[in-house]
């Protein structure tokens, strides 16, 4: 059987593991339209209660996905500390939560991100360098005992 979760952001909205969106109410699926200069695939979806002005925006089936199932999707990643909006893996991949796309490194292996407005630069060593007691709390890990 298909889990329909409820996407928060837009509560006349729910949306399954696999990305389709139906509106609650009426159980009629979504069709996803093209952007036609820029060949992405979205839906329009409205919020606002009743009573008060609605308004349309687009997002696409992979934003949805992560926002709704994170614990399915986005296993191994992890909120960058002092840094939201971004996530970061063992392997030193940081992701924006924006899109949930990864981002590309510098020249000099650094990460840009934003933050209260301004651009900084970030490198994976700024985690990875801690002790291996910090690594394995960052991670979730209970430290291993050397015999």
């Amino acid at each position: 059987m298909t889990e329909w979760r409820v996407i928060p952001e837009f509560p006349r909205y729910e949306i399954t593991e696999d990305g389709d969106v139906r509106n609650r109410e009426t159980k009629k699926k979504l069709n996803e339209t093209e952007n036609q200069k820029t060949g992405v695939w979205s839906y329009a979806l409205w919020y606002g209660r009743s009573g008060t002005p609605t308004r349309s925006t687009h997002r696409t089936h992979w934003t949805l996905i992560c926002d709704v199932y994170p614990d399915k999707v986005l296993v191994g990643w992890k909120p960058i500390p002092n840094f939201p909006g971004y996530l970061v893996n063992k392997q030193g991949e940081v992701m924006g939560t924006r899109f949930y796309k990864k981002l590309a490194k510098t020249s000099s292996s650094a990460y840009v991100l934003r933050k209260d407005g301004k651009r900084h630069h970030w490198y994976f060593y700024e985690i990875a360098s801690c002790t291996q007691k910090d690594w394995n709390a960052f991670w979730g890990e209970e430290e291993q005992e050397v015999a």
